[in-house]
């Protein structure tokens, strides 16, 4: 089904409350997960644009942001109404469960279109990769509560979990895992940000490895409202 202008905006905006439809005063959410954290500013700045444009209809409003939340602790405190009101995350059946869906993919499907974070000793082993089967052989980097790591796994790649998302570039360096798969919109961005702490990590785009991410929930709030 087609989304007007005007269905997203409404969409949108019904994600801010979790108990009531009020004028919006303060509408709570995360920070960002680290310096490196290259998509915060857009999920921000989308926000932000769509309760300028419903300003006169809502009211006026005031953004806050929480501590640091890692994404399994951020969903849990949105489905029981604390300390933020809206979030964006990958979906999954368990979730759905217990929040409920919006769904608008935000980045218009190019979150499933994954490229990789590797550090620059690696290349050549890379480029020997012509096949998932091929991949198998090295170890992606993950977050823990991520969705994306369970889709990895079944698929048969292996995984190496984080719960702390500066963390998974840690690991990388470390060599603790081979590739962090990043969205084509992200990991340029975090490699441009991270040059000085690790001047050896590059962004390969020789291959893509996708799974659907089109349809995911990006955007998540609690079901009890």
């Amino acid at each position: 089904m087609g989304w007007s202008m005007r269905h997203i905006k409404k969409y949108i905006v019904l994600l801010m409350f979790s108990s009531s439809i009020m004028a919006v005063e303060q509408v709570r959410t995360i920070p960002p997960q680290a310096k490196s954290d290259g998509s915060h500013g857009y999920y921000i700045g989308l926000l932000t644009l769509a309760l300028e444009k419903t300003r006169d209809q809502y009211g006026p409003f005031t953004l806050k942001f929480s501590r640091p939340l890692q994404q399994g602790r951020a969903l849990v405190e949105l489905k029981y109404n604390r300390r933020i009101d809206v979030y964006w995350a990958g979906t999954s059946i368990e979730r759905e469960r217990t929040l409920r869906a919006i769904r608008i993919p935000l980045l218009k499907g190019l979150l499933g279109y994954r490229q990789f974070i590797i550090d620059k000793s690696k290349l050549s082993m890379f480029s020997k990769i012509n096949t998932l089967q091929d991949l198998k052989l090295f170890k992606a980097c993950q977050g823990a509560h991520w969705p994306d790591s369970d889709i990895l796994e079944n698929a048969g790649l292996q995984v190496i979990r984080n719960p702390i998302f500066d963390n998974i570039f840690k690991q990388l360096n470390a060599g603790r895992c081979d590739y962090f798969p990043r969205g084509v919109s992200e990991g340029g961005a975090e490699v441009a940000v991270l040059k000085t702490r690790y001047p050896n990590f590059i962004w390969y785009q020789r291959l893509i490895l996708y799974y659907p991410f089109a349809p995911c929930v990006r955007l998540v709030v609690a079901s009890n409202y």
